[in-house]
C-alpha cells in the first residue's frame, strides 16, 4: 500500500513536471511601437573642400507588429530621417515578418522586411535630379522589455540595402523607444498526457 501511494505522487508530479513543460504560448498582443533611429551611410561626401564627410541621419521610426502566430511576427514599419550634409532626407516603408520569444519580461526579436525607400538631397546625389523610389530590403534585430502594456525597447540594429548609385548603398541603423500593447495576450497550457487546454493571460498585473 505504502509502495502504491509512493508510485502514485511519483507519476503526480512528473505529470505536473511535465505539464509546466509544455506550457505553450498562443498569442501575444500586438504592439505599436515608436523610437528614435540613428542612420549610418557606407559612403562618403566630398565636400566644396576637397574633405571626405560620412552622411550620418537623424530620425524616427514608428511600427506596429501582430503577434497572434506566436513565436512568429508580422509587421508594418515607417521611418523618416535627415542629415546635415547636402540637405539629405530619408524614407522608408517597409513590411515583413520575423522570430520573437517572451523570456520574462525581456522580448528578443529578428527579422526581415522589405519595401520602397525614397532618398533626396539639395543637389545631385546619387546622380539624380529629383527625388527617387526604389525597393529596400532589411535585416535586424533588437530587445523590448516591459510590462502588460507599456515598455522599452532597449535597442534595435538593421543593415538595410538600398539601390542607390552605381554600387548600391547600405545603410546602418541603430535605435530605441517606448512601445504599447492595446490589450492581453494568451498563453495555452497543456496538461500532458491527457492533452487538456485552457487559456489565461499572458502576464500578471
Amino acid at each position: 500500500m505504502f509502495l502504491t501511494g509512493t508510485l502514485a505522487l511519483a507519476f503526480t508530479g512528473f505529470a505536473h513536471a511535465q505539464a509546466r513543460d509544455q506550457t505553450i504560448y498562443s498569442a501575444l498582443p500586438a504592439q505599436i511601437t515608436a523610437q528614435y533611429q540613428y542612420t549610418n551611410n557606407n559612403y562618403y561626401f566630398r565636400q566644396t573642400n576637397g574633405s571626405l564627410a560620412q552622411t550620418n541621419l537623424n530620425g524616427m521610426s514608428a511600427e506596429v507588429a501582430t503577434r497572434w502566430f506566436y513565436p512568429f511576427e508580422f509587421l508594418g514599419k515607417a521611418s523618416y530621417s535627415k542629415g546635415p550634409i547636402v540637405g539629405q532626407k530619408f524614407e522608408s516603408f517597409t513590411a515583413g515578418a520575423g522570430y520573437t520569444r517572451l523570456i520574462g519580461r525581456f522580448q528578443p526579436f529578428v527579422r526581415i522586411t522589405a519595401g520602397m525607400a525614397e532618398t533626396s538631397s539639395s543637389d545631385t546625389q546619387y546622380l539624380y535630379t529629383a527625388p527617387k523610389f526604389r525597393i529596400t530590403e532589411v535585416a535586424g534585430g533588437g530587445v523590448d522589455y516591459g510590462s502588460r502594456h507599456w515598455g522599452i525597447r532597449l535597442a534595435e540594429v538593421d543593415v538595410q540595402h538600398l539601390p542607390y548609385g552605381s554600387r548600391s548603398s547600405v545603410y546602418t541603423s541603430a535605435g530605441a523607444g517606448i512601445f504599447y500593447r492595446p490589450y492581453k495576450g494568451h498563453v495555452a497550457t497543456h496538461t500532458w498526457p491527457w492533452n487538456h487546454s485552457m487559456m489565461h493571460d499572458m502576464v500578471k498585473p
